[in-house]
């Protein structure tokens, strides 16, 4: 009952289960107008990507589940007055699969927390290439596993065996092979962790890889790790998926890189050329504070919320 009083119900990357389509139901009742966030492919048979792209870190019948409710997680969509996407490819995907109208997609960045926004206001401008690197790979899921076993790890450890002083970071899901054994003294493995945590590492770093295979599910992603890199002064080399493309220009606010031969040479670019990574930091730098800042989604809501002004 809590819908009474609220201007609107958001529905945020849910099923359409009993409980979901009650509120929802109720809030239609009320006069409430309906919106639906998503900020990934979870609503379409293109999701999740190939089982092989997990690179066994799940079971095929976890693969199997992911695989079957997007149903549901469309009917909440279609129920919904408006849909709420954090990428423009998203907004295609609605338009093609939904049949929605352009007026009903409204287009909301993710945007960075408050601790990634104190981070950026005590960047020191302008940022320059460090003395030696430290090159950092991160993930939060058990997606996108394959890239990483067959592609990065010979890349990375050409990196380390060409550039004596460079440090490798790795964060979160990774089985990280016996391959790196030999430059222990230099490659830090780094469990999951909170999220200050996560942001301190990559404070400590110069360099983020961001691997994906092309898939419709990658195109649709938000360029977080490009977003959270450059506010934190780094620079960012990312795969040819347009979650990135969208926002990163290649040679001007960071790198793209698709095989193997190219992340090295974007790697040893960044490692070569100081001038070249001063450069690409920060234009990221200025260029992730435009598109990410706090104004964008105060825009947004004030087109449907009322103001302080407007408030009895």
């Amino acid at each position: 009952h809590q819908v009474q009083w609220a201007d609107a119900l958001i529905v945020c990357r849910l099923a359409a289960t009993y409980p979901v389509y009650r509120a929802m139901a109720f809030a239609r009742h009320c006069g409430k107008r309906i919106f639906s966030e998503i900020d990934d492919l979870i609503f379409t048979a293109d999701y999740p990507s190939p089982y092989e792209t997990y690179g066994g870190s799940i079971s095929f019948q976890q693969y199997k589940n992911l695989s079957i409710d997007y149903p549901l997680r469309q009917a909440v969509l279609n129920y919904s007055d408006d849909v709420i996407v954090s990428t423009a490819d998203l907004a295609d995907v609605c338009r093609r699969d939904l049949f929605l109208d352009d007026d009903q997609i409204h287009s909301l960045p993710n945007l960075p927390l408050s601790s990634l926004e104190d981070v950026a206001a005590c960047q020191i401008l302008p940022i320059q290439a460090p003395a030696e690197h430290r090159i950092v790979l991160s993930s939060g899921t058990l997606s996108h596993k394959q890239i990483f076993n067959e592609l990065m790890i010979p890349v990375l450890a050409e990196v380390l065996s060409r550039y004596p002083s460079v440090r490798l970071s790795i964060i979160g899901h990774f089985d990280c092979p016996s391959l790196f054994s030999q430059y222990q003294d230099r490659v830090s493995i780094i469990p999951f962790s909170e999220y200050h945590d996560y942001l301190q590492v990559l404070r400590e770093s110069s360099m983020a890889l961001v691997p994906l295979e092309v898939h419709p599910t990658t195109h649709a992603k938000s360029a977080i790790k490009w977003m959270e890199a450059s506010l934190c002064g780094v620079v960012s080399i990312c795969s040819p998926v347009r979650a990135y493309t969208d926002v990163v220009v290649d040679g001007y606010n960071g790198l793209i890189a698709e095989t193997a031969d190219e992340w090295l040479i974007a790697i040893q670019r960044l490692l070569d050329d100081s001038s070249l990574y001063a450069f690409l930091a920060n234009q990221a730098f200025n260029d992730a504070r435009r598109l990410f800042s706090s104004t964008v989604a105060h825009e947004f809501w004030s087109r449907w919320l009322p103001s302080d002004q407007d408030m009895p």
